[in-house]
């Protein structure tokens, strides 16, 4: 399973050796990370293309990560793991594709609270979503948890 996963917002100290993503991406075996030299969007979109290489992969995303990752549509995509993903900053592209999505919410996060996620991608096709219980914002101590349930919920898709 080939993947490539987004960190956190660079300038707020995300980068690729965030312990989410760290974690994410050691679970996705053969996972790619990278650092954004931009927190421009559209940027941030240019480079994440460019990164993701030949073949199919599956794109992960932890908050601005998992907002890079729902503006992009590409047929290289095989699906989208959205973490605590920060949808309120940017208008996602993915929602009719019909590509599978798993939206994982941090029960007590206090900038994109399941709620609000689950109110933003109403509608969505082919979504399932997972709350992280006790979780906030940052994760910290539920990384393995995220990690396994992405990791999971990947495994399904198998050919």
């Amino acid at each position: 399973m080939r993947a490539v996963v987004l960190h956190p917002h660079p300038d707020m100290g995300g980068t690729r050796h965030d312990p989410v993503v760290t974690t994410l991406a050691r679970a996705l075996v053969g996972a790619h990370t990278f650092d954004f030299v931009s927190s421009d969007p559209r940027r941030a979109v240019d480079q994440t293309l460019t990164e993701l290489g030949d073949g199919s992969v599956w794109l992960a995303g932890y908050s601005f990560g998992g907002g890079i990752a729902s503006l992009i549509d590409d047929p290289r995509v095989r699906g989208w793991i959205l973490v605590a993903p920060a949808l309120a900053m940017v208008a996602p592209v993915i929602a009719t594709d019909t590509r599978p999505k798993l939206v994982l919410a941090a029960e007590r996060d206090a900038f994109f609270p399941p709620a609000s996620l689950r109110e933003l991608t109403a509608g969505w096709a082919a979504t399932t979503h997972h709350e992280i219980a006790g979780a906030d914002h940052f994760l910290r101590g539920h990384e393995r948890d995220v990690a396994a349930r992405a990791a999971a919920w990947v495994l399904q898709f198998a050919p």
